[in-house]
């Protein structure tokens, strides 16, 4: 993405794009969807198609209080429009490079996710080949269920 914003962090790897901003104020917000817009069409500008159905809002909050994150007041911060007219609403994750990321910052979903698609994965390994050799079940493990498991996981934390 090559385009000055006002106020936002452009994040991009490959065909993924992402704006960053601290939302303070209302104004802080109303620069965030400047940015959004500026973006949607400089891209239009470029013919560069963007799946606007495809965009996702996250927030962190660094107060974790139920209370605080509904009060009718802040709920307005938090949502965006799109300029063809849809209403981004705040998820509480997203799928990014195939991590799953979570508005509490914490990893539970991501952990939940790997280790049951290992364990699909271990499950198809075992029922598919019936070869129980050593060398067989340690190149299937390596290469199908670790690989999963280590996917965006720290080195030296699996061995």
């Amino acid at each position: 993405m090559i385009i000055k914003l006002a106020s936002s962090k452009p994040l991009a790897f490959a065909d993924d794009s992402k704006l960053l901003h601290q939302i303070i104020t209302m104004l802080c917000k109303v620069l965030l969807q400047n940015d959004l817009d500026q973006v949607v069409s400089w891209s239009l500008n470029n013919n560069m198609v963007l799946h606007q159905d495809k965009f996702e809002v996250m927030n962190f909050c660094l107060n974790n209080s139920y209370l605080l994150r509904n009060l009718p007041f802040t709920a307005e911060l938090r949502w965006y429009t799109t300029p063809d007219g849809s209403i981004l609403q705040p998820t509480s994750f997203v799928r990014d490079l195939g991590v799953l990321i979570s508005d509490d910052c914490g990893w539970t979903l991501q952990i939940n996710n790997v280790v049951t698609d290992s364990c699909k994965m271990a499950s198809w390994v075992l029922r598919t080949f019936r070869d129980r050799s050593e060398l067989t079940m340690l190149t299937l493990y390596k290469s199908l269920v670790r690989s999963r498991l280590e996917y965006c996981c720290p080195s030296g934390i699996l061995i």
